[in-house]
């Protein structure tokens, strides 16, 4: 299982934005997290457009969470910035075998491959917000 840099940096970005007071600018988060501001700019449009964060225009504009932190789920953060996370083909070969409906080695990627989903699915930006609290608490 691979998981993008752009979905790193998408983490790292909303969790940063998760904590602030009011909208935030790209460039604030580019600049605090150290992240590429123009990767960041096209990441955060890919959260808008999934909802997770909404953009305001203007001087006093910025970004907001699009949804309250427990409803942000880590597997919508993944699946926003690098589609959907279930496997529909067999990673292994192409689909020509065409056994792939009794494959035991499909079988088993498909099975751990749900597991990871359903990980993801449980851990919301509150979490890793609560998470990242007790790391500097210690």
């Amino acid at each position: 299982m691979y998981l993008s840099k752009r979905v790193d940096y998408a983490i790292r970005g909303i969790c940063y934005l998760a904590t602030a007071r009011s909208s935030v600018f790209v460039k604030e988060i580019s600049e605090a997290e150290r992240i590429p501001q123009s990767s960041l700019a096209k990441i955060f449009q890919s959260l808008a457009r999934h909802g997770l964060v909404s953009s305001m225009r203007g001087r006093t504009g910025g970004f907001l969470l699009g949804m309250r932190p427990e409803q942000i789920t880590l597997i919508k953060i993944v699946e926003a910035i690098d589609g959907p996370m279930l496997p529909q083909n067999c990673p292994f070969v192409d689909d020509a075998c065409g056994r792939k409906n009794d494959c035991f080695v499909y079988k088993t990627w498909k099975d751990a491959a749900l597991q990871m989903f359903r990980a993801m699915e449980s851990v919301t930006l509150q979490d890793l917000l609560k998470m990242e609290e007790a790391r500097h608490a210690n």
